[in-house]
């Protein structure tokens, strides 16, 4: 049965479109992806899946019927071959040849570089965060308010829209205001760091204990050549060591992967917030 599963999720897979080569869940569908969105969604969760919402085409294929978010049909040298007709009902889009785009048509799904977004994914990350916030205070870095509004505003487009009156939505201390008032901490918090490094302490001390007392019992009853300096002597001894060796790096790896996840759900939180500040019925919205 996994068998069969796997080859029908390969022959689905292979029906994308425009370099969309695998398969993922995006915004609660499974979706054709490219590798760059498929690693985003894997590496940020939610997250990656919102940027991948972004950057996308969010068209149907016609092979599959799933969603797909190709990030632009292009001919061997670069060149459009298709555009997105928006329909009436603000939601569904068609595929034309491009041949057949009007002048002047706004009803299109406009590509990437035209939207004024890179093709690259937003950097979402502690390291770009970190030059805009202060990781020990939370507070935006002094002479960087303006860097963080623009980076938000690269993040998330939504913050670049108008009311009808002309004016924008979203002025830099609006989004710097809206930060202090509802933002999470784009960073793990550093009690919990803490605390999984004190378990991971106690495990390796422990391991390392056990392996010492070990070495002490085998020594005492003639199983080892037990020589001062040396880790590794004799056959009993060289299991003590290789199962010692064993456990702490068991230990590291869990510490090293608690922590990953608190960073990333830390960042999980943060992108929430950055697209759900423009959202309406999320807790984070402006107003």
């Amino acid at each position: 049965m996994e068998k069969f599963i796997n080859g029908l999720l390969n022959n689905i897979s292979n029906k994308g479109r425009y370099g969309d080569t695998t398969l993922r869940n995006v915004g609660g569908e499974i979706s054709h992806v490219n590798p760059k969105e498929a690693h985003a969604i894997d590496t940020y969760g939610l997250l990656g899946q919102y940027a991948t919402q972004l950057v996308g085409s969010g068209t149907i294929n016609p092979n599959t019927g799933l969603r797909e978010y190709h990030t632009g049909p292009l001919d061997f040298i670069g060149r459009e071959t298709h555009w997105h007709q928006l329909q009436p009902d603000g939601e569904t889009y068609i595929e034309r040849p491009i041949e057949s785009r009007p002048e002047g048509e706004t009803w299109h799904h406009q590509p990437a570089d035209e939207a004024g977004l890179t093709a690259d994914l937003p950097d979402i990350s502690t390291e770009k965060l970190s030059e805009f916030i202060d990781s020990d205070t939370g507070k935006i870095r002094e002479g960087m308010e303006s860097a963080f509004a623009t980076y938000m505003r690269t993040v998330n487009p939504d913050y670049n829209r108008k009311g009808d009156d002309g004016r924008a939505l979203w002025t830099d201390a609006d989004i710097i205001d809206n930060y202090y008032e509802k933002g999470p901490s784009p960073f793990a918090d550093k009690e919990d760091i803490d605390l999984a490094r004190q378990a991971y302490e106690t495990t390796a001390q422990g391991a390392r204990a056990g392996a010492y007392e070990s070495r002490m019992a085998a020594d005492k009853g003639g199983g080892s050549v037990f020589r001062p300096g040396q880790s590794g002597f004799g056959g009993t001894d060289t299991k003590i060591s290789e199962g010692l060796y064993t456990d702490i790096g068991t230990a590291h790896t869990k510490f090293g992967t608690d922590v990953y996840g608190l960073e990333s759900g830390a960042i999980e939180d943060f992108g929430e917030f950055v697209y759900g500040a423009t959202t309406e019925d999320s807790p984070y919205y402006k107003y």
